[in-house]
């Protein structure tokens, strides 16, 4: 029986554990992007790492669509619902409130004001689902399950010329548009050319289009080199366009972060299509595959410390933040593995809260 059980591959564990360091960069260092002087060498490093990691949530959801669009997976609608949905919007909504309540405490805490009504505001808002800032990813999850059936006909159905062309379609109207129009001549045009783009909660499921596209291609060594060059260039365009567009203005400005913009999504691709190709014949060990699920965890948790850190002085401030942000990205990174230790000794827990 275990011979005939699909292998697990490793490059989607890695890209996860990847992409969930790059998160914890971007949240560690965003403070500095915004409040650190315009052009100081704070303010670069800041915008250097920040811009360096923009490639980690659509890494996720490249990672989702590679695995989830798979034809020869048994998927119905009732199991993407029940397996899926329902398990990551309950986690979604116990963990924004966890979050809400850890505010009120520690303003609480801090300065001796209690939020009036706080317990309540805190159900009123996680209903409203006016959620802590990095679970936008979850809510953006879940639309993505509700397509997925319907996304996963059309890869069955569709051939490869197709599927390059929905591809295309998405990076010309979710990817491009979306921050060319911000600027001239595409902010000259009027009529309905505001209203073709894919806004940001749609594009989702473009990067998760694309994962499936890259990662059903056999992997070949000889495109290395391309998708190095798509990251660099990328990553160009991030920090570059983040750079200009601030100091022409005079204030942080930050549209070539978006993960829905060109930046990232070349980063993206580039990491994605260069770790399929490194790890090309490999397999996911146990202990892998454990840490992988480990980081759906410290994703969850991780913002917590950070939060910490700051009222404590700990954070891009507390000494040059080239070297600051790697190294405290590393401690929190440790905190939340030790934090997932110890909820995933937690029953409950341990099979529907992480």
């Amino acid at each position: 029986m275990d011979s005939t059980k699909k292998r697990r591959t490793a490059a989607p564990d890695i890209l996860k554990l990847i992409a969930c360091f790059g998160v914890i960069i971007i949240h560690v260092s965003g403070h500095g992007v915004t409040d650190y002087p315009l052009g100081s060498a704070g303010w670069l490093s800041c915008t250097f790492w920040d811009s360096a990691a923009r490639f980690a949530v659509p890494v996720f959801f490249m990672c989702t669509g590679s695995l989830m669009l798979d034809p020869a997976r048994s998927l119905t609608p009732r199991l993407i619902y029940r397996k899926y949905f329902m398990r990551v919007l309950w986690i979604l909504l116990f963990w924004a409130w966890a979050y809400y309540i850890f505010t009120v405490l520690g303003q609480y805490v801090l300065t001796g004001w209690y939020e009036p009504n706080g317990f309540l505001n805190s159900i009123l808002q996680v209903l409203r689902f006016n959620h802590h800032l990095h679970l936008y990813y979850l809510q953006m999850l879940l639309l993505l399950y509700i397509f997925l059936p319907v996304m996963r006909v059309f890869v069955r159905a569709a051939g490869e010329k197709e599927q390059r062309y929905g591809v295309t379609i998405w990076l010309i109207f979710g990817i491009a548009l979306p921050l060319l129009r911000k600027y001239y001549p595409f902010k000259w045009f009027g009529g309905m050319i505001g209203f073709t783009e894919i806004n940001m909660a749609y594009s989702a499921l473009g990067y998760a289009l694309l994962g499936w596209v890259m990662g059903s291609r056999p992997p070949e060594r000889r495109r290395l080199p391309f998708y190095s060059s798509l990251f660099l260039l990328g990553f160009a365009l991030t920090f570059g366009g983040t750079v200009a567009a601030s100091l022409l203005s005079g204030t942080a400005v930050l549209d070539f972060m978006e993960g829905m913009s060109p930046g990232p999504a070349l980063m993206a691709a580039g990491i994605f299509g260069g770790v399929h190709i490194l790890a090309d014949g490999k397999e996911s060990t146990p202990r892998s595959a454990r840490l992988t699920k480990a980081t759906f965890c410290v994703y969850l948790i991780h913002h917590f410390f950070i939060m910490v850190f700051r009222h404590v002085g700990i954070d891009v401030f507390l000494f040059a933040p080239i070297v600051e942000i790697p190294l405290e990205t590393a401690v929190v990174f440790a905190l939340s593995m030790a934090g997932w230790l110890v909820l995933s000794r937690i029953p409950f827990v341990k099979d529907h809260l992480i």
